[in-house]
């Protein structure tokens, strides 16, 4: 082979140690003198081979560490899409606050890390068909999709299509067959009743018209059964709305309705515990209206750690989710199904008490 092929010699050695696995994805390749010595060229000869498999998207340079296996040629870690939500639904200070724009930060920085290009696709989409075009238009090798969409399973079977490799984030695995990325809700409500489990006439409210509060409700139970608490009250605010509206409309008269039904019926729970921090939030200032004191007449918890929970007054007792770590992670997770290193379904992102003065 004349000297002006070697080159590609060495660039085909290189693909062959990908394809057996010899050299796996984000492993540094062997070294330049290794190279050198093997095939008895210049570092010239190795360095074209390298320039030619990172224009192929197969290997990647990293100034001061050398170069690392970026994927097959085929767009493996590649490209990765993030849904953060259905294009329908506008987005709404009360239920998303910034815990959106942390998922998509972790997202972005995790892909980053990695050297993946990332593309987001999002409420900025005017219809399906215009999302589906620009999602063909990319080579992408895993999506990270909202939880709030793995209900459209019409759209799912579509994006099954694009790209095998899929990642539910804050999803719930007891109503999809595809891999989700969720924060260790049973830990934290154990927590929760830890602080109280000291109250009688405890009351949960919650929602079940989304696939995320369903999973609430599942972990809820779930801690229950460590405390073996028996006065418990489900009230469920999303009984008396359908699917379509429930995520275009105002929670607070939801809220209000469910909580002060129930409180006219003459019950006093010493304790509501919520699923959400917003509804905590305006469980609060529910509660105020009827005079209750908060916490000396009713403890009040939320779940999410949302930053306008510590501006409430009594500040709010919740259980802080990481999402822009939760974001990080379900990154790594899609990488780890891509690279074929997992067949995990389900991975937990920790969560962290936050005490305040919202329950005694």
């Amino acid at each position: 082979m004349s000297k002006g092929k070697l080159y590609e010699k060495i660039a085909d050695y290189l693909k062959n140690a990908i394809e057996k696995g010899e050299l796996k994805i984000g492993e540094a390749i062997y070294s330049e003198p290794e190279l050198c010595a093997k095939f008895n060229v210049s570092r010239t000869s190795v360095r074209k081979a390298i320039r030619q498999l990172a224009g192929e998207n197969i290997l990647v340079s990293r100034q001061g560490l050398g170069t690392f296996v970026k994927g097959d040629g085929h767009g493996l870690i590649h490209n990765t899409v993030c849904l953060v939500n259905h294009w329908t639904r506008s987005l709404r200070y009360d239920r998303t606050e910034t815990y959106y724009m942390d998922e998509i930060f972790g997202i972005e920085s995790e892909c980053s890390r990695r050297q993946i290009n990332f593309q987001m696709f999002s409420g900025i989409i005017k219809s399906k068909d215009e999302l589906l075009t620009q999602m063909q238009n990319h080579k992408l090798d895993g999506i990270v999709l909202d939880g709030n969409y793995q209900t459209h399973e019409k759209d799912i079977k579509i994006f099954k299509n694009i790209t095998p490799h899929i990642v539910v984030l804050d999803g719930n695995p007891a109503e999809t067959d595809l891999p989700c990325m969720v924060p260790d809700e049973i830990t934290g409500y154990e927590k929760i009743l830890q602080l109280a489990a000291r109250h009688k006439n405890i009351c949960f409210l919650h929602e079940t018209m989304s696939a995320v509060g369903r999973r609430k409700l599942a972990a809820f139970k779930k801690a229950l059964k460590k405390y073996r608490l028996t006065e418990i009250t489900f009230l469920d605010y999303s009984s008396k709305i359908n699917y379509d509206n429930f995520y275009n409309v105002d929670h607070y008269p939801l809220v209000y309705y469910t909580l002060n039904k129930f409180l006219e019926n003459g019950n006093k729970p010493e304790a509501i515990i919520c699923a959400q921090d917003h509804a905590a939030i305006k469980t609060i200032n529910i509660l105020k209206q009827k005079n209750f004191i908060i916490p000396d007449d009713i403890s009040v918890f939320g779940f999410s750690g949302m930053t306008i929970s510590e501006m409430t007054v009594p500040p709010l007792s919740t259980v802080k989710l990481d999402s822009s770590e939760m974001g990080k992670k379900a990154v790594e997770f899609l990488c780890d199904i891509i690279q074929g290193k997992t067949e995990d379904k389900i991975r937990c992102c920790p969560v962290t008490l936050l005490e305040r003065a919202s329950h005694k």
